[in-house]
């Protein structure tokens, strides 16, 4: 191998491995949000309370749209696939 190949052959490992991390991230996050709402659900269905009921459904809607979404990290998940794409064209000009 010359230098270019070693050269992209890292890149496309560590472009891997960048999406491999963000893939597992999202995970988490998802993981995470998903067990807060199902702690809404139970609160939602042990009570007969309205009030209590729509705040079940305001905590929900507020662990996705405040808790769930900035963890994404959706900004470094675009990093990743950029740079696996980016590979991709190198590879292929190679």
């Amino acid at each position: 191998m010359n230098r270019t190949t070693e050269t992209l052959e890292d890149e496309i490992k560590f472009a891997r491995a960048r999406g491999a991390d963000s893939l597992r991230m999202m995970r988490m996050s998802v993981a995470h949000a998903l067990h807060a709402v199902e702690g809404s659900i139970e609160r939602f269905a042990g009570t007969d309370d309205l009030k209590t009921q729509a705040e079940c459904i305001n905590l929900a809607m507020m662990r996705i749209c405040n808790d769930l979404l900035p963890k994404l990290r959706l900004d470094t998940a675009a990093d990743a696939q950029a740079a696996l794409l980016l590979a991709s064209a190198r590879r292929a000009a190679a």
